[in-house]
């Protein structure tokens, strides 16, 4: 999914973009956008003017302190919901911002992306595949195979250790060979080298 930033748009905002019935399925200010620094920032349009909290991340205890963002380009922001009855709904709006400035606004997408009868559908197809695939583990035959395959994996891997490149399997002997060496030339100069009197 990626990085991304809070933003938060009042529904004053949105006024004479959605209609009536689309302003009450809304209910919550919050959004996503990956139009600005997509690292977990806050943002919050306040008298139309685009500002950014000094503290990243929402659960971040304490008072935030709003700085003013001259942020010139359109931010793309979008949301999914759920209504009352269990409808799933998809909504993206466009700001364009100059200067920090709201500029212009356009609702992108209004749209229902799963109702709660398809969500209902969905939930029992999936609980009828998992049933499957559970009875299915416990048969003989999965067992046996899943073994199999366990056993052949451990062999292709001890395979592709064989074929390793020589070079790379004696560079090992080769530096534990100079270490022993480098050790005795500096225990030989040691005692080479008469004692100092003090």
């Amino acid at each position: 999914m990626g990085m991304f930033d809070d933003i938060i748009v009042p529904k004053s905002y949105l006024r004479g973009i959605l209609t009536k019935q689309q302003e009450k399925l809304i209910k919550n200010d919050n959004y996503q956008t990956k139009c600005l620094e997509n690292s977990l920032c806050i943002y919050k349009v306040y008298r139309h003017k685009l500002y950014k909290s000094d503290k990243h991340l929402p659960h971040i205890e304490g008072k935030k302190k709003w700085v003013f963002t001259p942020h010139t380009g359109a931010v793309s922001f979008y949301e999914n919901f759920e209504n009352d009855k269990g409808d799933s709904y998809w909504v993206e709006f466009i700001f364009t911002f100059v200067e920090g400035v709201v500029d212009t606004k356009l609702l992108v997408r209004f749209e229902v992306s799963r109702t709660a009868e398809e969500k209902e559908e969905a939930d029992k197809e999936w609980k009828a595949k998992k049933k499957t695939r559970d009875a299915f583990r416990k048969t003989l035959k999965y067992k046996i195979f899943n073994f199999l395959q366990g056993v052949l994996f451990y062999l292709g891997t001890w395979a592709m250790k064989q074929t390793v490149t020589p070079t790379n399997q004696e560079t090992e002997p080769v530096k534990r060979h100079l270490k022993k060496h480098e050790k005795a030339r500096k225990t030989a100069q040691k005692k080479k080298l008469p004692k100092s009197k003090v």
